[in-house]
């Protein structure tokens, strides 16, 4: 049932199913989750003369257990029995109460509301991993400037999942029958290759290859429904790991204390990249987010980085409070493509990696006075649009739009030990917006032809603390 009654200038409602409880609407979720983890290292490093020069050769292992333990128990109200309710007296103004007091303990019973229980087989499960491995690393300073850091990385992975679909299924998740890979193991080399044009200035050339495993929730069946973005999640209990091949060119220069400046070139190539995807449900704005693994995807871009003290300002303009500046700077411009020429249900033959923003920018200013410890930060962070879930032809991608942030701190020593810091966080505090575009425009039409998902204005958070030290 739905009532809509004017309370206090705002417009609310209250929906109370008949016939079975919905989590949606006044459900209550109670959840339980334990896990235990545990992690064991061993390293080694034994240094030689290779070519006259220093070097060094380092191997060790790394092992890690994970067990998790998760139940749920969700719960929600119903109207008890519909003729009853209706046939009771002033039943119907429940509806018009303040939302605080329509489920008070006077309206539990027979001719009002009841609790029903509507808990699943899929809102519980245990889970396990295992990871254990062994590396050898050489770091050799060769003739010519040169300097070789190389080796490789061999990782046994099992992980186990067991818990039930939402009909009763049973669900038996092992990494053997949901990777790609036909190793029992990853075998992860990586190499580094370092000139020193001079004693400050570096060239290097990488590549290495490294992986991304699901986690636990992204394979479990367990439905959970998220009140903020309105959608429920659930798990891939197919999902695959990534694998990625990583070439980076970097040219850096520590021209003096602190400072540096560094321009870089990347490319990754991604196997079976674990994305979020997005399905339409059955009723009006209702949806579900899950993962799954895309066929490939590369990205590539440049990476700027700047850190720089402010003093030769102050020797312009003869204020030494500059020399007490640092300004930080990191830029990166990216391009990230999945190829979906191959898949029917696409509504465009490639389009960006989920999660990846076509550009990150980040600056900030530091003051610190060495003599009375004042300490002030300002900084701002802004990255593009990028995509929150992936969809369909039918159903297009949901976009997170770009939102600017900025952020301040002020720090100061107040006597020996001791030290307050005020923290402001968001100042422009504007709205994360997630929306469709559904004219394909690349940027949001508030009020035009996109679809908003959900806009949140999250507001500046304002804080403050005292530490001290012993």
């Amino acid at each position: 049932m739905v009532y809509f009654k004017n309370y206090e200038d705002s417009i609310f409602s209250t929906f109370v199913p008949v016939g079975s409880a919905s989590p949606n609407y006044g459900g209550k979720f109670y959840s339980d989750l334990f896990e235990n983890s545990y992690n064991v290292a061993v390293n080694a490093t034994v240094p030689f003369v290779l070519f006259g020069n220093t070097s060094s050769f380092k191997m060790g292992t790394y092992h890690q257990w994970k067990e998790r333990e998760f139940g749920a128990r969700v719960l929600g109200y119903v109207i008890y029995d519909l003729g009853k309710f209706y046939s009771e007296p002033g039943n119907s103004d429940i509806f018009f109460q303040e939302p605080g007091s329509i489920f008070t303990p006077e309206n539990i019973s027979e001719s009002g509301f009841r609790i029903d229980e509507i808990t699943n087989p899929s809102d519980a499960y245990n889970a396990s991993s295992e990871l254990h491995s062994y590396y050898a690393m050489f770091d050799n300073q060769l003739p010519a400037k040169f300097r070789l850091i190389w080796g490789a990385r061999i990782e046994f992975f099992d992980q186990t999942l067991t818990s039930f679909k939402y009909g009763g299924t049973p669900v038996d998740y092992k990494t053997s029958s949901a990777d790609f890979s036909n190793l029992p193991f990853d075998f992860l080399p990586s190499v580094n290759l370092v000139y020193a044009l001079t004693e400050k200035i570096n060239l290097r050339a990488a590549y290495s290859k490294t992986v991304a495993r699901p986690e636990f929730r992204e394979v479990a069946p367990f439905s959970f429904y998220n009140f903020d973005e309105m959608e429920s999640r659930i798990g891939n209990d197919s999902l695959g790991r990534t694998s990625i091949n990583n070439y980076d060119l970097r040219f850096e220069n520590f021209f003096g204390s602190g400072q540096v400046i560094s321009v870089s070139a990347f490319y990754k190539n991604f196997d079976n990249p674990i994305e979020q995807k997005v399905y339409p449900g059955s009723g009006a704005g209702s949806r579900t987010i899950t993962w799954e693994n895309a066929d490939k995807a590369t990205v590539y871009g440049i990476e700027l980085e700047l850190r720089k003290n402010l003093d030769f300002l102050g020797r312009l303009t003869h204020w030494n409070q500059f020399d007490n500046i640092t300004f930080n700077t990191n830029l990166a411009l990216i391009k990230s493509v999945v190829d979906q020429s191959t898949n029917p249900n696409s509504w465009k033959p490639e389009r960006p990696l989920q999660g990846q923003s076509p550009y990150i920018i980040n600056f900030g200013f530091t003051y610190t006075e060495p003599v009375s410890e004042l300490g002030i930060g300002l900084f701002y962070n802004q990255i593009g649009r990028r995509i929150d879930a992936i969809g369909d032809k039918n159903y297009p991608d949901i976009y997170e739009n770009h939102r600017p942030l900025l952020d301040a701190q002020i720090s100061k020593r107040i006597f020996k030990g001791g030290s307050v810091k005020l923290n402001m966080n968001d100042i422009l505090a504007k709205s994360l917006v997630f929306y469709q575009d559904q004219n394909d425009n690349g940027k949001l039409d508030e009020g035009g032809d996109d679809t908003i998902i959900c806009k949140q204005t999250l507001g500046t958070n304002i804080s403050f603390s005292f530490s001290y030290s012993f």
